[in-house]
């Protein structure tokens, strides 16, 4: 599947089925990214979450962050979205 050239979004591809998917993950994504503050800097996801909660992940996650150092995990609809971050992305 194509991807984006900066943050490896899949792309739409001609006669690809179930598109409103592909494209819905990457609005999410976008969503992300475009609100531009993270919650906290953590190993663990917390305890209390809620839709649109950003964390960025530190250097020794566990449970189902593990193997995500340094990405962003994004908490939408009882699911994690991680996001690898092109270098010089600055966040709050």
């Amino acid at each position: 599947m194509p991807k984006s050239p900066n943050l490896k979004f899949n792309l739409i591809s001609q006669n690809q089925s179930q598109k409103e998917v592909t494209t819905n993950e990457a609005l999410i994504c976008i969503d992300a990214l475009i609100n531009n503050s993270a919650i906290d800097i953590c190993n663990n996801p917390k305890l209390d979450l809620k839709s649109g909660d950003l964390y960025i992940i530190n250097d020794n996650p566990a449970q189902v962050w593990a193997n995500k150092v340094n990405y962003l995990a994004y908490f939408y609809i009882n699911s994690w979205i991680f996001i690898e971050p092109k270098e010089g992305l600055n966040l709050w």
